[in-house]
């Protein structure tokens, strides 16, 4: 019997030790699927150099017009590299006619939202102008997110905020005030006055005293 009992609990132990096993064998799985997903929209995390969103795309904008019907909204017309153009509306007021930005068309998802095209103010949108906060980047959340001219119009767009992104005005501002602060000092001379010679003192005051002095003594 003692051998019977010693014989079962090693099987128990052993039972133990491979759910253990198996728990952990999921779990470290589970790690690696998480990490193979790229971020979504509005994700904070960091993503890796050269990393492409899986769903938003490189845009060029046609045309930014101020709309009648919907004040402090601008209608914008984006090529993506097809026959049909996409168009947007945003209150991002940097945008403008020219400038690479980032869109989201019809069907892909910001912030947890599917972009459906939809008849807004008179006008059929089909995309939506992405910023910063959009994408999960540092950055002005009151403009759009513009990327400088190596990116290929059509492709997907980058992940990350440094991929070919160029400086925010903020940081341009403050490379320009350093540059003036390095800049020496010159003292302002005041200007010359008009009429040429400078006057020169020569005396001639007390000159001037002493004939007077000489005057009143012979009176």
């Amino acid at each position: 019997r003692g051998k019977r009992g010693g014989d079962e609990a090693s099987d128990e132990e052993e039972e133990a030790e491979e759910v253990a096993k198996k728990s952990e064998g999921k779990a470290a799985k589970a790690d690696e699927d998480k990490a193979d997903v790229a971020p979504r929209s509005g994700s904070a995390a960091p993503a890796a150099a050269g990393a492409k969103h899986p769903e938003y795309r490189v845009a060029r904008v046609v045309s930014a017009e101020p709309m009648k019907k919907k004040k402090g909204s601008i209608l914008v017309e984006l090529d993506i590299g097809s026959e049909e153009k996409v168009v947007a509306m945003t209150t991002y007021q940097n945008v403008e006619e020219g400038q690479v930005v980032i869109v989201a068309p019809e069907g892909a998802s910001v912030s947890g939202k599917e972009v459906k095209r939809q008849k807004v103010a008179g006008e059929w949108i089909t995309g939506f102008v992405c910023g910063p906060m959009e994408m999960g980047w540092p950055g002005d959340a009151s403009c759009c997110a513009v990327l400088d001219a190596t990116h290929t119009i059509g492709d997907f767009a980058p992940a990350g905020a440094s991929d070919g992104s160029p400086p925010s005005k903020a940081a341009a501002d403050g490379e320009s005030s350093g540059a003036d602060e390095q800049e020496p000092h010159q003292e302002e001379r005041p200007p010359a006055k008009k009429g040429g010679k400078a006057k020169v003192d020569d005396g001639s005051d007390e000159d001037d005293g002493r004939r007077n002095t000489r005057k009143g003594k012979r009176k």
